[in-house]
């Protein structure tokens, strides 16, 4: 068969939110641009987001210098225009799950000191004065709850609704590939469908967005976590429920992100420090350990009746000289980048960097003749962890 060839100035490898994200801002200014996933969108990394949105995130220990702090206090910022449709991407569509998450600091395991455990006693009531200003869920209004409460700068967005908002104004440019994406050595990409021509896409520039799958381009060294997320579900669970748990010297233990399957049941999603140390747990014992810490933070709560299941995700960090990158990367070689937005809340220093390299490069914006993909079979948006029907609950 004989194969017809589409020119883009971009091409796009790899559909999740930063996939998506760059998309929307390259074809926003102007440029001719595609994205081919050979799978389904968001059905990596981005899917399995709790969708925190912070000020200053952090990844690992790394300390930020002066200027990486004060690009990073800016993302929240930077968000609440994009969900007020002022900037580009519009994300005045997506629902934003909460305005306030919780930091929830926790003086008791393991935080308690050798000498308390010795003489037992208990880690200090809640300062009820010091959590004023802010709607307490209900959850945590128990008076055998320990620790103390305080808000976080910035929000929770819905993931599903974020990954809807990203890909309405760029269907079109969505094309689905059967196979390993891969580019030819003579720079070209093959699309490929069953009963179907073949279609090489030639870019000026192609920018891979495949999350851990960037480690296998050599551009960039990742330290990669294999983790398992739980999930827990029942009528009984508040869905109000957006918590960022560390210990007293502000390691974080877990997040929990509250959220409705398709069914409307409450589902909570569970992930931090105890999943991120669980490289070799399988899921079976990683959902013990969940209801063990369940137990431990939360023995008000009654169990019986909750459904648990883990949902696998590989996630990944660039590693830099000083440790893990904190702000977004953008490596180039030739005509091949790959892009790297670090965390959700950096999505806007992401696109920013994209744009910028463009145009320190000189590609200037030109049109495209796309007829030849006009019914091109487009991938499909993957469903919530919660809602994949292969996933296995147990009591």
């Amino acid at each position: 068969m004989s194969s017809s060839t589409v020119h883009v100035d971009v091409l796009f490898v790899g559909g999740g939110i930063a996939g998506l994200w760059l998309l929307n801002c390259v074809r926003q200014a102007g440029y001719s641009a595609l994205l081919v996933e050979s799978e389904r969108i968001g059905a990596g990394q981005s899917g399995a987001s709790q969708g925190f949105v912070v000020h200053r995130p952090r990844t690992g220990a790394t300390v930020p210098t002066d200027k990486e702090a004060a690009e990073l206090a800016s993302v929240v910022g930077r968000w609440r225009e994009l969900l007020a449709g002022r900037a580009v991407p519009d994300l005045s569509g997506v629902s934003v799950l909460s305005e306030h998450p919780l930091r929830w600091t926790l003086p008791g395991q393991p935080g308690r000191s050798l000498l308390d455990r010795l003489l037992r006693r208990s880690p200090p009531l809640p300062d009820a004065a010091a959590e004023t200003g802010f709607d307490i869920p209900g959850v945590l209004r128990h008076p055998m709850r320990r620790g103390s409460l305080s808000t976080q700068e910035g929000f929770i967005v819905d993931n599903r609704s974020l990954l809807g908002a990203l890909l309405d104004p760029v269907r079109d440019a969505l094309v689905h590939t059967q196979g390993a994406a891969v580019m030819a050595r003579d720079g070209g990409f093959n699309l490929r469908i069953e009963e179907r021509e073949p279609v090489v896409v030639r870019a000026r520039r192609t920018v891979y967005t495949t999350g851990v799958g960037a480690n296998l381009l050599g551009s960039v060294s990742l330290q990669v976590w294999h983790q398992q997320m739980v999930m827990i579900r029942g009528e009984g669970l508040a869905d109000d429920l957006y918590i960022n748990a560390v210990n007293e010297a502000g390691r974080r233990l877990f997040n929990i992100s509250s959220h409705r399957d398709l069914t409307g049941r409450p589902v909570w999603y569970y992930g931090g420090a105890m999943v991120e140390s669980g490289e070799q747990v399988d899921a079976a014992r990683q959902i013990r350990n969940c209801r063990r810490d369940l137990g431990a933070y939360f023995p008000w709560m009654a169990l019986s009746g909750l459904e648990f299941a883990a949902h696998r995700v590989d996630r990944a960090a660039v590693r830099m000289r000083n440790g893990l990158a904190l702000l977004p990367q953008l490596r180039v070689e030739d005509q091949r980048v790959v892009a790297w937005p670090t965390n959700l809340s950096t999505m806007p220093l992401l696109g920013d960097r994209m744009l910028a390299m463009l145009r320190r490069e000189g590609i200037e914006p030109r049109p495209a003749d796309l007829h030849l993909l006009a019914d091109w079979p487009q991938p499909a948006l993957a469903p919530a962890p919660w809602d994949e029907e292969a996933q296995t609950w147990q009591s």
